[in-house]
C-alpha cells in the first residue's frame, strides 16, 4: 500500500509547495516594501535602489516559481482525481477523495460518509488496496 499512498499524496505535496512559495513571496514583498520606505528620493540612495532592484528580480523569479508550482499542483490533482475515480467502490472513492484531494481529517470524513472513524479507516485501506492494484496494472 505504500506505493498507492505515495501516489495519492502527490497532490498534497504539490499543494504544500504552492503554499510555501506563496508565503515566501509575501515575505519578499514585505521586505521590498520596507526597503522602499528607507529611501528619501535623494541621489545618495543608490545602494538602497540597487538592493530594491535585486529584490525585485528575486520577486519576479519567485512569481515564476509560483506559477510553475501551481501548474504542477493542477496536474497532480488531475492525476490523483482520475485515479480515485477509477476506484470501483463508491464509498472507497469518497473516502480517498476527502482524504487526498480535500485533505480532511478522519473525523470529518467519517461524518461525511456516515460511518465510524474506525470503519472509515477500514474503507480507506480497501481503497488503497484498489489503487495499488490499479498501479500494478499500469
Amino acid at each position: 500500500m505504500y506505493k498507492a499512498e505515495q501516489f495519492l499524496e502527490g497532490y498534497k505535496r504539490a499543494d504544500a509547495r504552492v503554499r510555501r512559495i506563496e508565503s515566501e513571496l509575501r515575505d519578499l514583498e514585505r521586505d521590498i516594501d520596507a526597503l522602499g520606505g528607507q529611501s528619501d528620493g535623494q541621489p545618495r540612495a543608490t545602494v538602497v535602489r540597487s538592493r530594491t532592484e535585486d529584490m525585485a528580480i528575486k520577486l519576479a523569479d519567485k512569481r515564476i516559481k509560483l506559477v510553475d508550482a501551481r501548474m504542477k499542483a493542477i496536474d497532480e490533482r488531475a492525476e490523483v482525481f482520475e485515479m480515485i475515480q477509477s476506484v470501483e467502490g463508491t464509498v472507497e472513492a469518497d473516502v480517498l477523495y476527502y482524504r487526498y484531494i480535500k485533505n480532511y481529517d478522519w473525523e470529518d470524513i467519517a461524518e461525511l460518509v456516515m460511518y465510524s472513524r474506525y470503519w472509515t479507516q477500514v474503507i480507506w485501506r480497501r481503497g488503497l488496496s484498489m489503487v495499488e492494484e490499479i498501479l500494478r496494472g499500469r
